[in-house]
């Protein structure tokens, strides 16, 4: 087999290995979209549907995490001030961002309109159950219950949250690395030795001829 076709194979095999992962990483429903209706049953339109709400409901729990810290330094700035519990939560999310703020908007909302502060702080954390923001829910209400100092808590759970972030980032880098390696061992080097040794390749078909 001579170099020119084994480039072709490797650039063809390179370029179908390329469009395949692309492919795995879109969702199920764009999946499902480009299937004709009429061969698709009900049990796998529900399972698709499921697939794409729990992977909004991981994004959404993971961009709460990566807001949280902010939020527990903010808060704890405003408890050590003198405000209230009702009154810190009403000053940062106001001027705050994001799917945590959205969700302590609802939480006001309901406590003006007469619902319970711990009861609304029990419905946010069933709302968004990352563990961090359960637990920070936690703290407010044994604050309430008990009357306990929350600020240093808040401090210490924004240390805690922060170095959770960075595990994960770590993790991820990781991952993007290994995948990395898929097209260089698999289609950048092989093209760059065939180009190493086309010339002698062919100048061993010229000697034989």
């Amino acid at each position: 087999m001579s170099a020119e076709i084994l480039i072709a194979l490797l650039l063809t095999f390179g370029f179908w290995f390329l469009v395949r992962q692309n492919y795995r990483r879109s969702s199920l429903i764009k999946r499902i979209t480009l299937v004709d209706a009429s061969s698709v049953s009900s049990g796998q339109i529900i399972n698709g549907l499921k697939a794409s709400l729990l992977d909004k409901k991981s994004k959404k729990h993971t961009q709460a995490l990566f807001e949280l810290g902010d939020f527990l330094d903010l808060f704890s700035v405003a408890l050590s001030s003198g405000e209230s519990v009702f009154n810190s939560l009403g000053r940062v999310t106001v001027r705050a961002q994001g799917v945590l703020a959205e969700e302590f908007g609802v939480l006001l909302r309901g406590v003006e309109l007469g619902e319970s502060l711990q009861n609304e702080l029990e419905a946010l954390a069933k709302r968004v159950p990352q563990h961090q923001v359960v637990e920070m829910c936690n703290k407010f209400i044994l604050a309430l219950q008990r009357g306990t100092p929350l600020s240093e808590m808040l401090q210490s759970q924004a240390l805690t949250v922060r170095h959770e972030i960075r595990n994960q980032i770590s993790k991820q880098a990781g991952k993007n690395e290994t995948r990395m390696l898929i097209p260089l061992v698999f289609l950048i080097l092989p093209v760059t030795v065939l180009f190493a040794i086309y010339p002698s390749l062919q100048l061993l078909n010229f000697q034989t001829l």
